[in-house]
């Protein structure tokens, strides 16, 4: 097994840190825009906006995050981290609707406002 490398875990503990004020502000930027209802035409606008433009902002944060944590632990050059950022980011974008759609399908529908945030952190 080897010794255990704490940077890992401690990199994503920080990105969490970072993110949760800005994904709490999204989110109450979209409920006071267009209103807490789960009617449709609203959910519609909501997902569509959430997933289209703030989720590739998120990513693009993200990944320039970590090639700054990266950058800050080891070998790496910051500026690596542009090297292919659009392209991993309308990637990850792509990949992470998947995954990201019916979880913000089922936020903005059942989970009440006060529990949004923390099942965005799970």
């Amino acid at each position: 097994w080897g010794a255990w490398d704490a940077l890992p875990p401690l990199r994503l503990v920080i990105w969490g840190l970072l993110s949760t004020p800005v994904v709490d502000s999204w989110l109450e930027f979209l409920d006071s825009n267009f209103g807490h209802g789960t009617d449709m035409p609203t959910l519609l606008k909501k997902l569509s906006i959430d997933q289209l433009l703030f989720g590739p902002f998120l990513l693009t944060l993200f990944l320039v995050y970590i090639g700054a944590f990266d950058a800050l632990t080891s070998k790496h050059s910051f500026w690596s981290t542009f090297d292919g950022l659009a392209y991993n980011v309308a990637q990850g974008t792509v990949a992470g609707i998947a995954y990201w759609l019916p979880v913000t399908v089922c936020m903005f529908t059942v989970v009440p406002v006060n529990f949004r945030l923390l099942l965005l952190s799970v």
